[in-house]
């Protein structure tokens, strides 16, 4: 995921290079009660740190569970709450995150009922409250460039589906093409709207032309506007008989995901063990290794 800044208007802004290396500086210099933010009644505890065997900028964050979602421990007697007779502060899902280098892009790590992107980006914003104008922190996917690499290959697209705000078309460029223009012609209806806009030639075989038109089309407008909540395309390739397959392509949630091992220490895993694999996912990211 990468950190941004979204302004009003939902107009997305990069940050300068070594935000996480920043957040580890600054949390260090906080209490653990800075560290802590509300989020949908639970707490989300969060530490930032440089760590010395990976050398990576890391942190973790610990979102609560409330008492009537806590797990039970088999003891003798039976099953039991795993606070009853035992000494706890709260019980705690763990999220970790590494940036991978210099850049603002991190990898993450999660339980399954770990935070949420939504969870992080409210601690994030706690860390750093949002400017006077309401500009917040945001993370977005980090996106695969097949999907990109996919539709250049491709002799053309047989249907698409873009979805974006009206107010979100302000740096999108005049001359970028007939879907950026019809868009942008659909937004000077009223501020706020949500544009949905699909294009299909339906059950019919379009005529090569056409299809390789409105895949030139496409690849302009995904170029010069990136703030888009639904970007589909079913692109055509052709086969050996003469005809055409047809491939569905989703170009926001193609997302790198990698598996790695981590090791466990009895049932649990370890926070080095945790970190030693993002570490290696990080490598395999920077080798495009995935």
């Amino acid at each position: 995921m990468r950190v941004v800044l979204r302004k009003p208007g939902d107009v997305i802004e990069g940050l300068q290079p070594g935000f996480w290396r920043q957040l580890v500086e600054d949390c260090q210099r906080l209490s653990e009660d800075d560290r802590t933010a509300p989020y949908m009644g639970q707490e989300l505890r969060g530490e930032a740190f440089r760590d010395a065997r990976t050398g990576l900028d890391a942190f973790y964050l610990a979102k609560s569970r409330s008492a009537m979602d806590r797990p039970h421990t088999r003891t003798v007697s039976g099953y039991v709450p795993i606070a009853d007779g035992v000494e706890v502060n709260g019980v705690f899902e763990p999220a970790y995150g590494a940036a991978v280098g210099e850049t603002n892009v991190a990898a993450f790590m999660r339980s399954s009922g770990g935070a949420s992107w939504g969870a992080i980006c409210q601690w994030l914003n706690h860390i750093y409250p949002p400017s006077a104008d309401g500009s917040v922190l945001e993370l977005q996917p980090v996106v695969g460039v097949d999907g990109l690499d996919a539709l250049r290959k491709s002799s053309g697209v047989a249907k698409l589906h873009i979805q974006t705000t009206s107010d979100s078309l302000h740096g999108v460029s005049s001359d970028a093409g007939t879907i950026a223009s019809a868009v942008r012609e659909a937004s000077n209806l009223a501020a706020g709207l949500t544009i949905d806009l699909q294009l299909s030639f339906g059950r019919t075989r379009p005529d090569t032309e056409s299809a390789h038109a409105l895949k030139d089309d496409l690849e302009r407008y995904l170029q010069s506007h990136t703030d888009r909540r639904t970007a589909r395309a079913t692109l055509m390739f052709p086969t050996e008989s003469g005809g055409f397959d047809r491939r569905p392509v989703d170009f926001i949630y193609n997302k790198i995901t990698m598996k790695e091992q981590v090791d466990l220490d009895g049932d649990v895993p370890t926070r080095e063990s945790v970190l030693l694999a993002l570490k290696h996912a990080i490598l395999r990211y920077t080798h495009n290794d995935f």
